[in-house]
């Protein structure tokens, strides 16, 4: 019978058997790229973005701001921050919080009777405010180890 099972495996009609998968990391172990700082400052980057963007779209007077979705979208983006900072090395974590503390000053904005797209705008594109959201924009966890 094991004659028969082997010469069944190994015939040559069959097509070869796949090769397991292979990686770089042992097993059990996460990359950088996997990590979840990684994983969740990816996240914070996209939101962040499009928050952002949506504040630009109305100052151009190209869209109107949903006021009740963006202050979700930043109530979801500084709980993904505290997930993230939890995290972070330190090189980018006082940038995460200028990030963070920019999006809820111009969600509160939002909420103030009376605002303009400029008090919502001010705080995500100040001078003072880029260097923040630009090293958080641009960060590559993957090649700092995540």
């Amino acid at each position: 019978m094991t004659a028969l099972v082997v010469a069944a495996c190994s015939a040559p009609a069959a097509p070869p058997a796949p090769a397991p998968p292979s990686s770089t990391a042992p097993p059990g172990t996460t990359t950088a790229a996997e990590s979840p700082f990684c994983t969740d400052l990816r996240a914070l980057q996209a939101g962040v973005l499009v928050y952002r963007a949506d504040v630009l779209k109305a100052a151009r007077s190209e869209q109107q701001l949903d006021v009740d979705g963006m202050r979700r979208r930043a109530g979801a983006i500084a709980s993904l921050g505290q997930s993230v900072l939890a995290h972070a090395p330190q090189a980018i974590s006082e940038q995460i919080h200028h990030v963070l503390d920019a999006i809820a000053t111009s969600a509160d904005r939002m909420a103030k009777r009376g605002a303009r797209v400029r008090d919502v705008y001010d705080p995500l594109f100040t001078d003072a405010a880029r260097p923040a959201f630009d090293t958080v924009d641009h960060y590559d966890c993957t090649a700092t180890g995540g």
